[in-house]
């Protein structure tokens, strides 16, 4: 459908030529120099562009309340994986960008102040899951 070309964020049109090089065991995973599994944070699409892909997840599950997600969804609000999800130092600066590109006096977009709402309680939510 429609709104699933604005959730899937991750697509890289190079991400398909990296996918037949992964390992089949670790989907999503890449090797980093320490050696350890690293999976790069997604990078922001700009204000209007968080603001749409935010309010797509937000209608994709049917306007339920941000705070009655499950985790799953509320890392697609805050457009990250569940793996860097799990990493408190990256989930940190994600947010903190994402914050910034969304806050409603540097955003004049339609939606935007909804869209920082949504946001900010996923965030919130996230950290009592954890």
């Amino acid at each position: 459908e429609e709104w699933q070309d604005d959730l899937n964020f991750f697509s890289d049109p190079d991400e398909e030529k990296k996918e037949k090089d992964k390992p089949a065991s670790e989907p999503g995973a890449s090797k980093h120099a320490g050696g350890k599994n690293f999976e790069a944070e997604p990078k922001l699409r700009g204000p209007e562009g968080e603001v749409a892909r935010v309010m797509a997840v937000l209608k994709a599950k049917g306007g339920a309340p941000v705070p009655s997600l499950p985790l799953g969804d509320l890392c697609l609000v805050l457009g990250l994986s569940q793996r860097i999800a799990a990493d408190p130092e990256r989930l940190r600066r994600h947010y903190r960008k994402l914050v910034l590109c969304l806050h409603p006096d540097k955003n004049p977009f339609e939606n935007a102040k909804d869209a920082f709402t949504a946001v900010q309680q996923a965030m919130e939510q996230v950290l009592i899951v954890k």
